[in-house]
């Protein structure tokens, strides 16, 4: 690996969103803190999950589930899409770096954004809860696993994007609906027979859904199934991502 171009790469992925760390930080925690008083604080004593944790408790790993999701697969996505939009992913493309090193300062930048946000929601959730993981190096293992996911995937996308409506498509349409479908705010078991068969088919139900588990020791999925899941997802993304880049498809025209 040529370590001074990734370096370098890498440095400069960081730089780009720590930048605007106000929107890239604050508004993350704005936006937990909201959702952990509204929900988990005022809305939680009147809400049955059917565990012997509080619906705070319960939430709290779905929100920081969220905050891992949206800000890696965003800073990946939005930025290659500017890159594009600017022009300037030529430079990158010329410049001598070789496409692993690529692959991995988009990945490894947009894994730091998601672990960051994730990592301040959990200290906002500590805050509400006193929440502390059952299995921390567990939990550690799924939040990156899912941060690396999500950056393969957002990188793509970026790629595939020619607008900004194909962004927002991703972004608002995908994403966000599944992410609220997965289970953050439910146990699938609260669900209908026929609804219960249906989630199981949203990627994210088992992310959110191992997540959980490594804080609560409590699943409704088997915990194995969904890292296995994760593993797989994450070396298809990846290899994918490098054959894109590799190929120049949809960045050299």
């Amino acid at each position: 690996m040529k370590l001074i171009p990734f370096r370098t790469m890498l440095h400069r992925e960081i730089n780009r969103f720590m930048a605007v760390w106000g929107q890239a930080v604050l508004a993350p925690i704005l936006s937990v803190t909201l959702y952990l008083v509204v929900f988990g604080v005022s809305l939680g004593g009147r809400i049955d999950v059917g565990t012997d944790f509080s619906y705070l408790e319960f939430i709290a790993p779905g929100l920081m589930m969220i905050g891992i999701i949206t800000n890696s697969s965003l800073n990946a996505n939005f930025s290659i899409f500017i890159s594009k939009l600017h022009g300037s992913i030529f430079d990158v493309l010329v410049a001598p770096i070789g496409y692993i090193e690529m692959t991995a300062a988009y990945i490894l930048s947009s894994v730091f954004r998601g672990l960051l946000i994730g990592g301040v929601i959990y200290g906002v959730g500590y805050f509400f809860s006193g929440l502390v993981p059952v299995y921390p190096v567990l939990t550690f293992v799924i939040a990156f696993l899912t941060a690396w996911c999500f950056s393969a995937l957002g990188a793509i996308i970026g790629i595939w994007a020619k607008d900004f409506d194909q962004l927002g498509i991703f972004n608002n349409f995908i994403i966000t609906p599944l992410i609220f479908l997965g289970g953050v705010f439910y146990s699938i078991e609260m669900l209908p027979v026929f609804w219960q068969k249906i989630s199981v088919f949203n990627p994210l139900l088992y992310m959110v859904d191992s997540l959980r588990y490594g804080f609560l020791g409590v699943s409704d999925i088997n915990p194995l199934y969904s890292i296995v899941f994760l593993l797989v997802m994450t070396v298809i993304l990846t290899l994918m991502l490098l054959r894109i880049l590799k190929t120049g498809w949809r960045l050299r025209t």
